[in-house]
């Protein structure tokens, strides 16, 4: 099987291409026709344009009239006789330049043989060369097709990148104004952490000046509640001999009728005991609820100063104050079980 059947080409597909770009006034090199084929290797093609070489100049070679017979043989006849004159001179005078002569004749005939040994190696390799510039375009071909498509790509991330960048631009300017208002932020923020330092320092002073004033109410509530106390004991103390002395009186009435008298007069003493017994249990209780209202102003107190104190700090750290749990306040003082005590028994 030839190279042109393998290949799909055969010698009129090679003819016809040559002869349209011949019409076309294009030299049909061997480029050229296998461009006008679009297949077929150069070794087969070339094979068909020769023989289309030899075809056409036979048909544009112009028709030559024959001499006539007698001038034929005449000078047929001159001409062996120059050709043996000349040659007898020729081996006569040049012996020595014939054998060199015949000594080149050989070795161009040896280099012909090795030229077109080395021709045929040559057509071999140029052969092999075309099938591998036809794979080689084979693969020029997905290489461009993969070209496009990456300048598909790069054109479409060249599209996004501007698309970004527009973005970005839009972004940059609204980061502008946004730092614009922050810096008029920060400005009106150094303002009011000036004023909250200011309130700071006061609310500690009033703080500090409450504190005094809680501690002296404290005391002064401890001292009462102290001396309410004694107060209380001291009654249920009169209340408990009230008790016992008209429970002595009870049984002497029990006794001696004369008595009674003397029996109300203790019950009137014991409903005054009771009396100031009631009254010294209220005084205990306005005083714990005094002490309790005083602990929840310092309470109070203490919160807005922790408040402040924290906006302060979030100011400085350049954040939103964030709100902080009350700071607890301190223990109470003891009640006394006034009322536990002050109850009488039956």
């Amino acid at each position: 099987m030839t190279d042109g059947s393998r290949q799909g080409i055969s010698q009129q597909d090679v003819w016809t291409a040559a002869d349209a770009l011949d019409q076309r006034g294009i030299n049909p090199t061997l480029s050229k026709v296998r461009e006008e084929l679009g297949r077929g290797s150069f070794s087969t093609i070339s094979a068909y344009m020769q023989e289309w070489k030899q075809k056409r100049s036979e048909k544009t070679a112009p028709a030559v009239e024959p001499p006539p017979e007698d001038l034929n043989t005449h000078m047929l006849d001159m001409g062996h006789k120059v050709w043996h004159i000349a040659l007898t001179h020729a081996q006569q005078r040049h012996e020595g330049e014939a054998q060199q002569l015949r000594q080149q004749i050989t070795e161009r005939d040896q280099a012909v043989v090795e030229a077109n040994e080395a021709g045929d190696t040559a057509l071999a390799q140029l052969e092999q060369k075309t099938r591998e510039a036809e794979q080689l375009g084979e693969r020029l071909s997905v290489m461009e097709a993969q070209a496009a498509h990456e300048q598909q790509r790069a054109d479409k991330a060249e599209q996004q990148r501007d698309a970004q960048a527009a973005r970005d631009g839009e972004t940059i300017e609204r980061l502008r104004g946004e730092l614009q208002t922050a810096n008029a932020e920060v400005r009106d923020t150094g303002k009011a952490l000036a004023r909250l330092e200011a309130e700071r320092d006061s609310q500690a002073r009033a703080l500090t000046d409450l504190e005094a004033r809680h501690a002296e109410e404290l005391e002064r509530l401890s001292g009462e509640v102290t001396r309410l106390r004694t107060t209380l004991e001291q009654a249920q103390a009169e209340l408990q001999t009230a008790r016992g002395q008209l429970d002595q009186a009870t049984r002497e009435v029990e006794r001696l009728t004369p008595l009674a008298e003397k029996a109300a007069e203790l019950e009137a003493q014991r409903i005054k005991q009771d009396a100031r017994l009631e009254s010294a249990q209220a005084n205990a209780q306005r005083a714990e609820q005094d002490a309790e209202e005083a602990r929840q102003r310092l309470s109070a107190a203490q919160e807005r100063a922790s408040k402040a104190e924290g906006a302060l700090e979030a100011l400085k750290a350049g954040k939103t104050p964030q709100r902080r749990s009350p700071a607890k306040s301190g223990g109470k003082a003891p009640a006394g079980g006034a009322k536990g005590d002050a109850s009488p028994e039956n």
